[in-house]
């Protein structure tokens, strides 16, 4: 959260960077005022702590139960998309979750 803080550098280069994308308008009301049909996109995350108050067994059936109960969603609605930021304990799970949907 340090870098949201005014006058640090990191900031005032992440708003210039917004700047390229936005437009010269980034920093007042004048932004939404492109003309063009808003997209929005809904992403739903799953983030797992690995390990943190869990042993590791449990922190995979944890995984497995949250990312499975996602999967669960797609078949009622196959817009959903998934993210996750632990790439190994997905890729181990979703492994798993795959032998369990083949059986």
């Amino acid at each position: 959260m340090e870098a949201l803080e005014l006058g640090k550098e990191l900031w005032k280069t992440c708003r210039k960077i917004a700047e390229e994308y936005l437009g010269p308008n980034v920093n007042s009301a004048k932004v939404h005022d492109s003309g063009k049909e808003p997209v929005v996109l809904g992403i739903g995350h799953c983030h797992m702590d690995s390990c943190w108050l869990l042993p590791f067994a449990e922190t995979k059936r944890k995984a497995a139960r949250s990312w499975s109960h996602q999967c669960d969603w797609m078949d009622p609605y196959p817009e959903l998309n998934l993210a996750c930021s632990q790439a190994l304990l997905a890729a181990e799970t979703m492994e798993k979750l795959r032998f369990v949907a083949l059986a």
